[in-house]
C-alpha cells in the first residue's frame, strides 16, 4: 500500500491474468473535497445565475446548483491524474488506456475505483543457441527448368488477328462485357461494372465454361448475352455467392503463335547467346528460390522451437491492434486489385478470429527477436540503414535525401530499422542452430531413462 504526497492517495496493485494489473485506489473525503472545492471556484467564475452578477456568485450556490456537473469536472480532472500517481510510485507502465470500474463518490466517504490496464510481459528467452532442424536438400529436375522455359516461350508468345471466322476451341477473344451481378441469398441487385479488352482463351483451363459455350461460333463485332452462377468460395470477392448477368461484346479474334524454344529465343531474352546459357541461369534462379524457401520454412521452425521453450503471455491490446494490421493489410489489397470491400457482404468478426492466432505469434516473435537482439547486442548501424534507403531510392526513383527525409518524417525509417534488425537476429538464429540438410532422426528421449 503506497501513500502519495500531491494528492493524498491509497494504492494497491493487484496481478491479475496474464499482463492485466488492476490499480484498487482511494483518496479521502478531505482530499477529494479540496479538489471539489478549486473545480467549484472555477465554475463561479463563469457562472450565470439568476440575481448574480457573472464572476459574483457564491461558492455555496455554485456547489448547489451546478452538483452533478462539479463533481462530473472533478472525476475528469482527478482520476487521470492519480492513476498516473499511484502507477509511478507503484512502478508500473501501462501500455493501455486504464478501464475504470466500481467507482463510488459519496459525501463524506472516501472516492473509491478500480483501474483495470495491461502491461508489457517480463520475459526472459533463453534455449535458443544450438537448436536443431531439418532443411530439405536443393536440387533441380530437368522438368522444373523445362516448365520454366515453356513459361518463358508462352510469354513471348505473340497474338495474331483473325478477321475471316467465327471463334474455335483454342482461340483468344478480346472482351468488352458489362456485369450485373445479383446476390443469391436475397436476389438483391448489385453495383455494375465494366471490363474493355479483356483477352480470354476460349476452353482454356482457367476459363469460366460459362463463357467458353456462348463464346464459341461467334464473329467479331457479335455481342453474347449469358448468366454466370458464382460459388459463395469463388476467389474474386465481387463475384463470390453472386448470380451475374453478362452483356459480352467480341472486340477481336486472336490466335497465339509460340516461338520455338532455341538459341534464338535465348537472345531475345536477355544476355545469353545460347539455349543452354539460358537454362544454366534457369537452373540457378530455381535453386536460389528452393534455397530462400527452405530457409524460411527453417526459420519459421527455429522461431516455434523457441516459442514452445520459453512460453510468456502477451497483451491483448497488442493482439488486437496486430488483427487489424492485418485487416488493413487486406482492405488495401482489395482496393489495389480493383475491389471495393465496402460493396461485399465479409464476415469481418469471423476474419477477425481467423487471424487471432498467427497475430498472437507475430507479437509473440516480435518480443522474443527483440530480447535477443537486446542480449546479443544486435543491431542497426546508420551506415547499414542508409544502404536499404538507398535501396529504394533507386526503385522510386528519388533523391535519396527525399526519400530518407519522407521515411523519417512518418515514422517508416524507424520501422525500417527494425525490420533490419529482426532480419539480422533471425540470421544470427539461423547460424547459431543445428541444421540438418536432408531427412534426419531428431534426438528422442532414452526409453530407459
Amino acid at each position: 500500500m503506497v501513500w502519495h504526497e500531491r494528492i493524498l492517495v491509497k494504492s494497491v496493485l493487484i496481478e491479475k491474468e496474464g499482463c492485466k494489473r488492476e490499480l484498487e485506489i482511494e483518496i479521502p473525503p478531505e482530499d477529494w473535497k479540496k479538489q471539489a472545492d478549486e473545480v467549484a471556484q472555477e465554475f463561479a467564475k463563469m457562472a450565470h445565475v439568476p440575481g448574480f452578477r457573472p464572476g459574483h456568485v457564491p461558492v455555496a450556490v455554485v456547489k448547489q446548483r451546478f452538483r452533478q456537473e462539479i463533481r462530473s469536472e472533478l472525476l475528469k480532472k482527478v482520476i487521470p491524474e492519480v492513476i498516473e500517481q499511484a502507477a509511478s510510485e507503484q512502478k508500473v507502465s501501462m501500455i493501455t488506456q486504464p478501464q475504470i470500474n466500481g467507482l463510488i463518490l459519496e459525501d463524506e466517504k472516501p472516492l473509491t475505483f478500480k483501474a483495470e490496464f495491461e502491461v508489457l510481459p517480463t520475459i526472459e528467452i533463453s534455449d535458443y543457441k544450438g537448436l536443431r532442424a531439418e532443411e530439405e536438400p536443393i536440387s533441380v529436375g530437368e522438368g522444373e527448368v523445362e516448365k520454366r522455359l515453356a513459361d518463358l516461350q508462352e510469354q513471348a508468345a505473340e497474338f495474331i488477328v483473325i478477321s475471316d471466322r467465327p471463334i474455335r476451341t483454342g482461340d483468344f477473344a478480346v472482351l468488352s462485357f458489362t456485369a450485373y451481378p445479383t446476390r443469391k441469398t436475397d436476389e438483391k441487385p448489385e453495383k455494375a461494372f465494366e471490363a474493355k479488352d479483356l483477352l480470354v482463351e476460349v476452353d482454356g483451363k482457367q476459363t469460366l465454361k460459362e463463357f467458353s459455350e456462348n463464346l464459341l461460333g461467334k464473329s467479331t463485332g457479335e455481342e453474347a448475352h449469358f448468366k454466370v452462377e458464382y460459388p459463395d468460395d469463388f476467389s474474386d470477392r465481387r463475384l463470390a455467392g453472386r448470380r451475374v448477368s453478362y452483356q459480352v461484346k467480341i472486340e477481336a479474334i486472336k490466335t497465339k503463335s509460340l516461338p520455338q524454344i532455341d538459341d534464338d529465343l535465348a537472345k531475345t531474352l536477355g544476355e545469353f547467346d545460347t539455349l543452354i546459357g539460358l537454362k544454366d541461369k534457369i537452373r540457378k534462379d530455381i535453386e536460389e528460390g528452393k534455397r530462400q524457401i527452405a530457409r524460411s520454412h527453417t526459420l519459421e521452425a527455429l522461431v516455434n522451437q523457441i516459442i514452445e521453450k520459453n512460453p510468456f503471455p502477451v497483451p491483448s491490446a497488442l493482439v488486437e491492434a496486430q488483427i487489424d494490421s492485418r485487416l488493413q493489410g487486406m482492405i488495401r489489397s482489395m482496393y489495389q486489385q480493383g475491389i471495393d470491400p465496402r460493396q461485399l457482404s465479409i464476415e469481418w468478426e469471423k476474419i477477425r478470429e481467423e487471424n487471432r492466432d498467427p497475430s498472437l505469434r507475430d507479437v509473440k516473435v516480435t518480443f522474443i527477436l527483440d530480447h535477443i537482439a537486446k542480449k546479443e547486442n544486435i543491431s542497426v548501424s546508420d551506415d547499414e540503414l542508409d544502404v536499404e534507403v538507398t535501396k529504394i531510392a533507386e526503385r522510386t526513383q528519388e533523391p535519396f535525401s527525399s526519400v530518407k527525409q519522407h521515411l523519417t518524417k512518418d515514422g517508416t525509417l524507424d520501422k525500417l530499422r527494425s525490420q533490419l534488425t529482426n532480419r539480422k537476429t533471425l540470421n544470427f538464429l539461423y547460424e547459431n542452430a543445428d541444421i540438418v540438410r536432408g531427412p534426419a532422426q531428431l534426438d528422442k528421449p532414452d526409453a530407459s531413462s
